[in-house]
């Protein structure tokens, strides 16, 4: 299932590990996670003539850009954690499922390209500091279970999950096919499968 580039979003806790506040990172246009193992070379003589490795530390990182927005709380905040050496906790969820990317990171860098025939832009890479987790999202989680299970499903629910077209007009409709796909497929259905039940609603 391909994906688009522009549903990749890095966000950021400006709140506290005990009472987290994720604010997306403002202007973002590109953004690349890279992810690196350190190797050794073990081969020997009697590899005949191939090379062995084993593998060491891992490391990771982010890279990102987008416009400058001189009045943007997010991009404010972020600048404020770069000046004062702070770490933060980022995510990046990944479009249609209830997963994302997550972990600490540095700003290593931080620079805002000031051209005289451009827009303001800036470009920023964030080091990893400690383990990248692939983590279940709890709040698209509960509203995956909460959809799945049908009746007490809210359009609040879908929202959360990235869900399109569903509207208090179609909802109950909505809510009545799903329960059907579910029973039909023996277990609960993905992001996909769901948006796929509400386009078919939405087709009649």
């Amino acid at each position: 299932m391909a994906v688009l580039g522009l549903d990749f979003i890095i966000r950021y806790n400006k709140g506290t590990e005990s009472s987290p506040e994720y604010i997306v990172l403002g202007g973002q246009r590109g953004a690349s996670l890279s992810q690196a193992t350190e190797t050794f070379d073990i081969g020997t003589k009697g590899g005949n003539g191939w090379r062995d490795y084993i593998a060491g530390t891992r490391d990771w990182s982010i890279s990102a850009d987008g416009l400058y927005l001189f009045d943007d709380e997010s991009f404010e905040l972020f600048n404020e954690a770069y000046m004062n050496r702070k770490k933060l906790n980022v995510n990046i969820r990944i479009p249609k499922t209830s997963k994302q990317y997550e972990g600490d990171v540095l700003i290593e860098s931080l620079d805002i390209d000031m051209a005289y025939d451009d827009v303001v832009t800036y470009s920023t890479n964030l080091l990893g500091c400690g383990a990248l987790a692939i983590v279940v999202n709890e709040e698209i989680g509960a509203a995956l279970e909460s959809i799945n299970d049908g009746a007490l499903a809210t359009l609040e629910d879908y929202e959360k999950a990235g869900i399109t077209g569903v509207t208090s007009s179609n909802l109950i409709t909505v809510k009545n096919a799903v329960i059907e796909a579910v029973e039909t497929k023996g277990s609960d259905l993905t992001i996909t499968e769901i948006q796929n039940v509400v386009n078919s609603v939405n087709s009649l």
